[in-house]
């Protein structure tokens, strides 16, 4: 490779990487673009990124980032660097076969598709339930291997059905069980009391880990919504805004005649709340989030599916996924007429809430729930939060340090930055002056190695 020996154009370079992914084992440097590093800083032109043994050693302009003859140069003047993507919400179940077998053949697909789309960092939300130990075993065989996929965390479930299955009314036994399997976090679910909540967030604390989920569920003829209380207590993160409706004082608009086990018609009440809300009944809540540190992963992604008929339905990255459109809108609730104005209402409520909540100063995270296409979703998650209000700059952060930092990482990911891991993605487009220019990738980096993104799809 006397090519690789000096300092030689970025096409032979590009070429090269295409059919060698790079070792971070040598210093590898990528010079010209402009650099965004993820910290909320100004863009950063004509930078230099030097990477040595898969972390970054410098990032930032060519006068402080110094270059020795000889190392290999990746030429990328004209694109753009931003930190390598987070999908804080995924759920690995949606690649299962018909008997809930995660194969490693279906697996090493998926990593490829997540690593396409700049997906560096992944964070699976399902579970113990889901995840079991041999498919743990899949997933681990990935990162043994180095086969070209994500880093791969994974997140502890509690909720009434987990207590009851392992015979505990203690969560904080259970919880610190579960905190001994290298788990990410804890998610908690429907079903607990505020005292389970203390207890594992007890544990979870003495653990280092975040706990995080759905801080609301239907009980009975009506919706449990105890957020605030949650996040007083300790909760760091609320997932999916369609659940936390804040309502002005008042009578409970929830119809008491909805069938327990009509769960379409569940929803659309669930969502309906939202058109009750005010912007007074919004700035509660937001100000007991952001006193409390408590960050909000929106999920809009999946609130888009529900007003938009046929959404997403003609696109090329259905070719990638294990699911069709069909079977993916078939776990949906699919509404009509008034139903459909009526959620369309809520769901502008909604996006007015994340608007308010972010320029409150409240830390919104990325994440998909694997919606609309697994690994095609988070550069749309990032759209709905441009859309929503958020500068294209933060929501880059959204689903990189931000991402990072709900989940404790940000030692280690999330921005381009020396010491980190030199998970980077360059872009063909300018990401600030349009957000979907995140889907405009050129090259993938992941712990030092180089992907094209082309061949990994192939």
């Amino acid at each position: 490779m006397t090519g690789l020996a000096r300092t030689v154009s970025w096409l032979s370079v590009a070429l090269w990487l295409a059919a060698n992914p790079v070792s971070g084992q040598s210093p590898t440097v990528i010079a010209g673009a402009t650099l965004l590093n993820g910290t909320g800083g100004p863009p950063v032109p004509d930078a230099v990124v030097v990477v040595r043994d898969g972390l970054v050693e410098c990032a930032g302009p060519r006068a402080d980032c110094p270059v020795e003859p000889g190392w290999p140069l990746l030429e990328a003047g004209g694109r753009w660097v931003i930190p390598g993507l987070i999908d804080s919400h995924i759920h690995w179940q949606i690649w299962y076969d018909r008997e809930r077998i995660l194969s490693p053949e279906v697996a090493a697909r998926a990593g490829r598709v997540y690593l396409a789309n700049g997906i560096t960092t992944v964070m699976d939300v399902g579970g113990q339930r889901w995840v079991t130990p041999e498919h743990r075993r899949v997933l681990d065989s990935l990162e043994q291997t180095g086969a070209p996929a994500p880093r791969i965390l994974h997140s502890a479930w509690i909720n009434r059905r987990e207590l009851e299955d392992a015979a505990t009314e203690d969560a904080g036994v259970l919880a610190r069980s579960l905190l001994e399997k290298d788990v990410a976090g804890v998610k908690i679910r429907e079903g607990l009391t505020m005292d389970d909540v203390v207890a594992i967030v007890r544990e979870a604390d003495v653990a280092g880990r975040p706990v995080y989920g759905h801080t609301y569920y239907q009980e009975g003829t009506g919706f449990l919504d105890y957020t605030a209380e949650a996040v007083t207590a300790g909760v760091d993160g609320v997932f999916h805004v369609l659940g936390i409706p804040p309502l002005p004082p008042g009578p409970d608009p929830t119809s008491p005649d909805i069938p327990e086990d009509d769960w379409e018609a569940w929803w659309l009440a669930g969502a309906d709340l939202w058109n009750h809300a005010t912007d007074e009944s919004m700035d509660v809540l937001i100000r007991v989030m952001v006193e409390q540190g408590a960050w909000l992963q929106p999920t809009l992604v999946t609130e888009e599916w529900m007003v938009v008929p046929n959404y997403f339905r003609g696109h090329e990255a259905w070719r990638h996924s294990p699911l069709s459109w069909e079977e993916m809108n078939a776990g949906s609730p699919v509404f009509r007429g008034n139903d459909l104005e009526t959620y369309r209402a809520a769901y502008l409520q909604m996006k007015r809430f994340v608007r308010r909540f972010h320029e409150a100063g409240g830390m919104v995270v990325a994440g998909t729930d694997g919606v609309p296409v697994p690994g095609f979703g988070l550069q749309e998650e990032m759209r709905l939060l441009v859309e929503a209000g958020l500068p294209p700059l933060e929501a880059i952060r959204s689903a990189t340090h931000n991402a990072a930092a709900a989940w404790r990482w940000e030692d280690r990911i999330g921005t381009v930055e020396a010491g980190k891991a030199a998970d980077l993605v360059i872009l063909d487009g300018d990401p600030l002056r349009d957000i979907l220019n995140t889907r405009r990738i050129w090259r993938v980096m992941k712990g030092g190695v180089v992907y094209d993104p082309l061949v990994l799809l192939r």
